[in-house]
């Protein structure tokens, strides 16, 4: 707002006391009676003759008047080319005219200056007399004035005096301004020159160029003062926001006067770029100023208004930057606007402020009261009211400045003040927090101390329980690589990493820090001759200056001995109450069948491990189909850290197969040694947790008793009577109840892990069908089916039957069948039959993967039943991946070589014609008579 009414102040400066207006009449101006040696000037205002579209000469103009009086006219001020009574054809302002006034009674002895203010563009200026036989030079030229756009060039000045001397010779005289404007939206003659004495305009030119630069330097002053001022307080954003406010002021005018010339810059090559600072400088300020006021006043503004003024300035400022002044030079309207509603809206906050009695509002009214009070004092006085002081507007915007620095001026006082009272204290509180950081370091139950950049050493201030930890006294000053890190559990390569790391970040920017802080180690075990050895955690934090740069590393270190012992425990006794769950589920004597078994497959590893020193692939396969049978039965049970065991020695032997792994016997007897202390933990849990034992609800005769007893009941019944035979019966139906396990109890483990296994595969669970015949199995017989039967039902599920979607889709139920027939042959040997209602198997997958493998000779082709043969050979699978059920392609295998290695067999049988590929199937297995019996007849089967 200040520019604005700056520059209104320096056009008024023309209106000094003893400025007369007559007006003029029909181009015509009497000049009877005016003496300007008294020190009075004239203002040329009235009607002026106006010739539009037209570049007279002072011959021209002549001849115009002889040939007729009638001449358009124009009043000035303002003087606009569409204000002339044959402008109407000025588009917008752009084009040529020519000014003429007419000078009667003329003194010619009077020794003048005219003093005029530039049109908004170019100008060229003649003086003369009515007696001319030729045209005269231009009293005075700026910029190029043409009616060719092309040859005009633009051109911005202000106010000026030029000497001259009327002709004795003249009756009137004229005074001729020819104007062109092509770049502007303001084309005209806009003010009215003035007339008076040489000496007295030169003398008040002079002084107003002195007062005008005195108050520009005052207010640069004043803008570098508050600029110093916000560099000594940068949180203190008010005054750097006055001090802006105040510079583009000074800006503002310079760029509006001769300055351009002054250092030697045609002002014609500046006319855009002054052009475009005048009117960015009519909105900025205004901006700058409501924030000041915001900032000061914060309580009494609205930052949505102030806001949505600063959206406007970079709206505006946008497009003067980005177009030429044709295009933003009408926005002059919008402009003003808005610097008024910037002014009314500051007038509102120090209102409201000043109603509060908020400090430093009375000053703002003051500047603001100043500007107004100066604006009417000049209005008045450039209107005839002369007994007014004269140019006291220019006086008022500097006030006002003062005023609003003032504001600045009270709040840093305030603030220093401030400062000065928190210095006072500063040091006893620094003492007091001193004392408190002493005494938290004494009682705090953890180690802390702080890293220096010297030579990575510990700081003077540590934590007293640092000393206990550490066992140790002499800290201070220590390296900390010495004292924590030369006895503790990190490697030596860890050791360079955190040297290097510290180095690294210690002088460098957090950023480094934080990027480097995986190589700090957070746990660390501690060696130590006097005591155990104990566990600590470490915690590292930058302690950072200013500049986000770490000066100094804060360590915390924590003896979590104890707390470690502790969560070991509580992980072991949940592990330990996570196997009483699974024990609980199964029954002592399912358990107790199970253990031997599982014993039975380790110690057949372990003397096979005994007996090999390289490697070999018949017996890596070994080892692999028994922990693998192993793992089917733990899963089968539930028993899920001895699975996860068995799972890891399996993936070893699998590795070693596929060329991964190297042979490794001490490896291979770690991983048997850890499921086999997986296998007997079960086992104590089971004993000291549940009670339980082997003997439990058992007869207390050993297995081989029992067998001799029953060979001996057999081998009476073929020397006694049918009455004595009878007896015998009854009592061999009771001893085989006793040596054979009934064929539902070997089902019975198989058929309580179907629901988890068909949960792992997602599948419905299976429903298992079987027709009890009154067989039974050997302990040798049960644990021989137990392996194979986990195998092949497994496989049924996992690739046999459909997940529940694809088998509603077929029209069957949800769940899939499994059955399971049972018929004694006529060698003496059981016959048992599996199969179930699902796709059956994927013969062309299997012929594909046999062909991969090299199990089928190029360009053989095998009947379907011989393709699914081949489901027994090592390492054929059609699972598309290995998971912890399938797609080792050595299940199958492992079925036939433990049924062959006791004299059975296994063989797969089609079941209808093969449909899209698949071939329903039947698994017939043969299990030797030894290992089987009749229960109910006491007989053999």
């Amino acid at each position: 707002m200040s520019r604005l009414l700056l520059t209104i102040a320096f056009i008024l400066f023309s209106f000094d006391g003893k400025a007369k207006t007559r007006l003029a009449q029909d181009g015509i101006m009497d000049l009877e009676g005016w003496n300007p040696k008294g020190g009075e000037k004239l203002r040329f205002d009235g009607q002026w003759m106006f010739f539009w579209d037209e570049l007279l000469t002072p011959m021209q103009v002549l001849e115009r008047l002889q040939e007729s009086d009638q001449v358009p006219l124009v009043s000035l001020p303002p003087g606009r080319f569409t204000q002339g009574e044959n402008g109407e054809q000025a588009s917008k302002n752009q084009g040529v005219a020519t000014y003429v006034l007419r000078l009667k009674n003329l003194d010619s002895d009077l020794n003048l200056s005219l003093y005029f203010v530039d049109a908004f563009t170019s100008t060229k200026m003649y003086f003369f007399g009515d007696h001319i036989l030729d045209n005269p030079k231009p009293f005075y030229e700026a910029g190029t004035v043409s009616k060719d756009p092309k040859e005009a060039v633009a051109y911005v000045g202000r106010g000026r005096s030029q000497a001259f001397q009327p002709s004795i010779l003249a009756g009137d005289h004229f005074l001729l301004v020819q104007v062109a404007n092509y770049s502007s939206y303001w084309g005209g003659l806009w003010v009215a020159p003035e007339i008076g004495d040489y000496e007295g305009l030169l003398k008040q030119e002079r002084f107003d160029i002195i007062l005008y630069y005195t108050l520009l330097g005052f207010l640069a002053f004043m803008s570098l003062y508050n600029f110093s001022l916000f560099l000594q307080r940068r949180e203190d954003k008010g005054s750097l926001y006055l001090s802006i406010f105040i510079f583009l002021v000074v800006i503002r005018d310079l760029a509006a006067t001769k300055y351009a010339e002054l250092i030697g810059i045609p002002s014609n090559l500046m006319f855009e770029v002054n052009y475009k600072i005048d009117y960015i400088t009519i909105f900025l300020p205004g901006a700058f100023f409501v924030s000041f006021l915001d900032f000061y006043f914060t309580a009494y503004s609205s930052r949505k208004v102030v806001r949505t003024i600063w959206y406007a300035n970079f709206i505006f400022v946008s497009f003067i930057l980005a177009t030429r002044v044709i295009n933003y030079s009408p926005l002059l309207p919008v402009a003003q606007i808005f610097v008024l509603v910037s002014a009314s809206f500051g007038m509102i906050i120090v209102l409201r402020a000043f109603w509060n009695r908020e400090q430093g509002a009375a000053l703002s009214m003051v500047g603001m009261l100043a500007i107004a009070l100066g604006l009417v004092n000049d209005v008045l006085y450039s209107i005839g009211f002369t007994f007014l002081p004269s140019n006291s507007i220019a006086y008022a915007v500097v006030f006002f400045c003062f005023f609003q620095g003032q504001i600045v001026g009270i709040r840093f006082a305030a603030a220093f003040r401030q400062a000065e009272r928190l210095s006072r204290h500063l040091k006893a509180e620094v003492e007091r927090q001193t004392r408190d950081i002493r005494s938290i370091l004494a009682s705090i139950r953890q180690g802390i101390f702080t890293i220096r950049p010297q030579d990575l050493q510990v700081g003077e201030d540590y934590s007293q329980h640092l000393e206990q930890i550490l066992n140790t006294k002499d800290i201070a000053g220590r390296g900390v690589m010495d004292l924590l890190f030369s006895e503790s559990s990190l490697s030596s390569d860890q050791k360079k990493q955190l040297q290097t790391a510290l180095d690294f970040t210690i002088g460098e920017d957090v950023l480094a820090f934080e990027s480097n802080l995986h190589c700090f180690a957070r746990e660390l075990r501690l060696k130590s001759t006097s005591s155990d050895e104990k566990i600590v955690e470490l915690d590292w934090s930058p302690i950072v200056n200013q500049e986000d740069e770490v000066e100094k590393v804060l360590v915390a270190v924590r003896d979590v001995t104890q707390l470690k012992d502790l969560e070991e425990k509580a992980a072991a006794r949940e592990e330990e109450l996570e196997i009483v769950e699974q024990l609980i589920n199964v029954s002592p004597q399912r358990f107790y069948r199970f253990l031997p078994q599982a014993r039975n497959l380790i110690d057949e590893n372990n003397s096979l491990i005994a007996t090999t020193e390289s490697y070999q692939e018949r017996v890596v396969k070994d080892l692999f189909v028994r922990m693998h049978t192993l793992k089917g039965i733990s899963r089968t049970f539930g028993f899920d850290e001895l699975t996860d065991q068995v799972h890891l020695a399996e993936d070893y032997y699998v590795q070693i197969m596929n060329g991964q792994e190297s042979w490794d016997r001490q490896r291979i007897e770690d991983d048997l040694n850890r499921v086999s202390d997986a296998l007997e933990r079960y086992d104590r849990i089971s004993r000291e947790k549940l009670g339980r034992s082997e003997n439990d609800d058992s007869l207390n005769l050993s297995h081989d008793e029992l067998v001799e007893v029953v060979e001996a009941v057999r081998a009476l019944e073929s020397q006694v009577g049918p009455m004595e035979r009878k007896e015998l019966s009854t009592i061999s139906r009771v001893i085989n109840r006793c040596y054979y396990l009934p064929f539902s109890d070997v089902l019975a483990d198989i058929e309580n892990s179907l629901e988890s296994l068909a949960n792992e595969l997602g599948k419905p669970e299976p429903k298992l069908s079987w027709k009890d015949i009154g067989i039974g199995m050997t302990r040798e017989g049960a644990e021989l089916l137990g392996h194979v039967l986990v195998h092949l039902i497994r496989n049924s599920l996992d690739h046999g039957i459909e997940s529940g979607d694809v088998r509603e889709q077929k029209g069957k139920s949800r769940s899939g069948e499994i059955y399971i027939d049972m018929c004694s042959r006529d060698d003496g040997s059981l016959e048992i039959r599996l199969s179930d209602d699902g796709q059956g198997l994927n013969l062309g997958k299997i012929e594909n993967r046999a062909r991969e493998q090299g199990l089928i000779a190029s360009g053989d082709v095998l009947e379907p039943n011989k393709v699914a043969g081949l489901i027994f050979e090592s390492g054929l699978s059609t699972a598309d991946k290995v998971s912890n059920i399938s797609g080792r392609g050595v299940g199958m295998e492992a079925v036939r070589t433990f049924l062959q290695d006791v004299g059975g067999d296994i063989q797969v049988v089609l079941q209808g014609q093969v449909k899209d590929g698949y071939a329903a199937v039947a698994f017939v297995l043969r299990i030797p008579l030894k290992y089987y019996g009749s229960i109910d007849l006491g007989m053999s089967a």
